[in-house]
């Protein structure tokens, strides 16, 4: 018998599980934003990234990144309890995401010198 065989079988451990492997979708991702009194572009911003890395994701199909999803529901959580998550994420410096292309190219179909 292993060690674990009592916590496997716990209806506790099992939820987490099942909730683990539910997929979260862009709509309750918007819910716990805007729980959180914010709009996608507060929330982007906040975190570094751009508004449309967020918006993209309703794409059908797309997997919203759990970390995110996280954040938003503990943003929401957070207001629900009278504190700011502005503030609460103020110590936190978050890296830019760089975009697919350099922005620094102003024209990217220039034709080649011959």
């Amino acid at each position: 018998m292993n060690l674990f065989d009592d916590f496997n079988s716990c209806d506790q451990y099992k939820k987490e599980q099942e909730i683990q492997k539910a997929k979260m979708t862009y709509r309750e991702l918007v819910w716990h934003i805007r729980r959180a009194n914010m709009t996608i572009k507060d929330f982007a911003e906040l975190l570094n990234m751009q508004p449309t890395s967020i918006t993209n994701l309703k794409r059908e199909g797309k997997v919203i990144n759990k970390l995110l999803f996280a954040l938003a529901v503990v943003m929401g959580e957070l207001v629900e309890a009278g504190k700011d998550p502005k503030k609460a994420l103020a110590p936190f410096e978050f890296e830019k995401i760089k975009g697919k292309h350099k922005s620094d190219e102003k024209d990217l179909f220039k034709k080649k010198k011959q």
